[in-house]
């Protein structure tokens, strides 16, 4: 297991990113998952991994970058999190056809239809004409149970 002395003693922290202290070049490469990994002493770690362990001591189970930015890693942005808060904080789906994270299209309705997870249950918040008006029903909900891991649709 790497330890924080050996963490600064090859490496160095700018307020966002590491550095390699022998030439001050930027630490790691983007791995296809779209993290930061940086390898020491023949193992590879995510840069946010490395970066809040030299600020808090400990590796939790789980990171969240707040913003849902893989490669911002201001400790600012970094909490530690269970598994089921870092799935709130993801982004809407790609192949969502309404635009908007909890809306989809139900075309037999014509109509938008906004759902939120709460405790692993899928639960119907309701059906609108407009995606934007089932946009802003799933945004009330998730301020509400999701608290500070919701990830909010921009209207």
């Amino acid at each position: 297991m790497i330890t924080k002395d050996r963490i600064n003693e090859l490496l160095i922290y700018n307020g966002y990113s590491l550095f390699w202290k022998k030439n001050n070049k930027k630490a790691g490469t983007i791995n296809g998952d779209g993290y930061i990994h940086i390898g020491i002493d023949h193992k590879y770690y995510k840069e946010h991994r490395l970066i809040y362990f030299l600020f808090n001591g400990y590796f939790p189970d789980v990171i969240d970058h707040k913003d849902g930015n893989k490669q911002n890693n201001s400790i600012d942005n970094l909490r530690s999190c269970t598994k089921s808060e870092n799935s709130l904080n993801a982004k809407g789906k790609k192949h969502c056809k309404s635009g908007y994270k909890g809306v989809t299209y139900e075309k037999r309705y014509d109509t938008y239809v906004a759902g939120i997870t709460i405790n692993r249950k899928r639960k119907y918040i309701g059906s609108y004409k407009e995606p934007i008006r089932a946009a802003f029903a799933y945004n009330q909900y998730a301020e509400v149970y999701h608290k500070e891991f919701a990830r909010l649709n921009i209207l």
